[in-house]
């Protein structure tokens, strides 16, 4: 637990990354520094008891999670089992389930009579 007489420095940093706003605290006392993540919608900065700077920087893209986004994005339209696979085989399995249940050929036997 960090005691708010205790801090030395407090820094509030700020970003957006992709749709969504991004705050860590990093908070310095004589002896650790702790660092604090917030979710989106939390604004926290009205309610922390001690002063503190705000600093807006802009978060990069490290190479290897750029590599790996764009190996995703080439490996998806010729995978076997890709999203629009899936879905098709989903599909087609419920649309035979469906015209295959007993229900379904009482319906139609009643629409082929009249």
């Amino acid at each position: 637990m960090v005691k708010a007489t205790e801090v030395k420095d407090a820094v509030l940093y700020e970003s957006r990354q992709w749709l969504l706003s991004v705050s860590i605290l990093a908070v310095s006392t004589g002896t650790r520094s702790f660092q604090f993540g917030f979710n989106p919608w939390v604004r926290i900065g009205p309610h922390l008891p001690f002063p503190f700077r705000r600093e807006h920087v802009r978060l990069g893209y490290a190479w290897f999670s750029i590599g790996v986004r764009l190996l995703l994005v080439a490996y998806l339209p010729i995978s076997p089992g890709a999203l629009g696979g899936v879905s098709n085989y989903v599909f087609k399995r419920t649309a035979q389930d469906v015209l295959s249940s007993t229900r379904w050929s009482r319906l139609r036997g009643r629409l082929t009579r009249r």
